[in-house]
């Protein structure tokens, strides 16, 4: 029951700091994201994009296999390659009887020659075709169901539509402040339970027929709920708004549960064990090495991605980037087992010092 009215009290405290806490926790990292994702855009375009390779292709079968061979080389993948038989890069050269060998089942030997020296461009194009034929000899396994789309289904997704997404400038920043959002959240605890200590509250709990670790326990309950009640919603808006965190909403929700139990143990560890000068000199190393080093405000170069490794925000960082690319838990999986056991040692350790404290407050 003490529990609940806990929560209660803290939903009364929200309704009666609204503006100041939505500004806080949600106002402020939204416009920052949106900001910072809009005018640093260009740092994020993709540095290995080039433009479509002109090739020509010789038929010398003119059937209609071979037609489709070419449809698909043209406009299934118009943004790697066009026809201009004039200035072309490549010839691909289609043999006479290609219909015929393919229909039997034959070995077919088409030829890319390589008419400039642009890298390994034939080889996509090699791969490409490989890549073609290979499914098309599959579809021909099951010819009463897929003939219709034998010559139509794009191959070429098995080389690239599989592999992990780009991020994004928008969706970069839009996590960088999430991890912003929790590091505010993270000094505001710290704070808060050293303001209340210093207003000698904690005697007035303590005098109350409640341990000390019971109320260690909602104290850490309610700072995951108070946490986790901005992260979701943070997420669910840039969801809203089509900016991102377009993955799995209950995989959304795992990982976030996963990120505010870590950041509020991180918190009641800091509290309990360091004094109110020593533990704002911590926080603010955090705040200080996250902020600057830790790609916040900008993507972490190679040369400081070593430094950024001390700073207990990194995990969730991490967590959350990683999850945004591959948009799988088993990519995430390892960061959320570091994760669950640094939070447990760091609350059984500040269970222990509360059971057996001396400390007077």
């Amino acid at each position: 029951m003490r529990l609940l009215a806990n929560i209660k009290m803290l939903f009364k405290s929200l309704k009666s700091n609204f503006l100041i806490t939505f500004s806080t926790f949600l106002l402020l990292p939204l416009v920052l994201s949106l900001f910072l994702g809009n005018i640093l855009n260009a740092n994020f375009e993709s540095s290995i994009s080039v433009d479509p390779i002109p090739i020509k292709i010789t038929d010398n079968d003119k059937s209609n296999a071979s037609m489709a061979l070419k449809d698909f080389i043209v406009n299934d993948n118009k943004n790697l390659f066009y026809i201009n038989d004039d200035d072309a890069d490549l010839n691909l050269i289609i043999p006479k009887n290609y219909e015929k060998s393919l229909n039997n089942k034959k070995s077919i030997n088409i030829n890319i020659k390589k008419l400039e020296n642009r890298g390994s461009v034939d080889n996509l194009l090699k791969d490409i075709v490989d890549d073609y034929h290979e499914n098309l000899y599959l579809s021909n396994l099951d010819l009463d169901n897929k003939s219709a789309n034998i010559f139509s289904k794009p191959s070429i997704s098995t080389t690239f539509i599989k592999s992990a997404k780009n991020q994004s400038s928008n969706e970069y920043y839009a996590i960088s402040m999430l991890v912003f959002l929790l590091l505010i959240f993270m000094s505001n605890n710290v704070s808060a339970n050293y303001i209340t200590q210093s207003n000698g509250i904690n005697k007035r709990m303590y005098s109350f027929p409640i341990k000390r670790t019971t109320q260690l326990i909602y104290d850490f309950l309610i700072s995951v709920i108070y946490a986790l009640v901005f992260v979701i919603i943070y997420i669910l808006i840039n969801r809203f708004l089509n900016i991102a965190f377009d993955e799995n909403l209950i995989y959304l929700f795992i990982i976030s549960l996963v990120a505010c139990t870590f950041v509020a143990c991180v918190s009641i560890f800091i509290a309990s064990f360091f004094s109110k000068t020593l533990g704002s000199i911590i926080i603010s190393i955090i705040m200080i090495i996250q902020i600057i080093l830790g790609g916040i405000f900008f993507p972490i170069s190679n040369g400081l991605s070593s430094f950024i490794k001390f700073s207990p925000l990194n995990l969730v960082s991490e967590l959350f980037m990683k999850f945004s690319i591959n948009n799988t838990l088993d990519s995430v999986s390892f960061t959320i087992f570091i994760m669950l056991i640094l939070s447990l040692v760091l609350f059984l350790a500040t269970f222990i010092k509360e059971k057996y404290s001396w400390r007077e407050f």
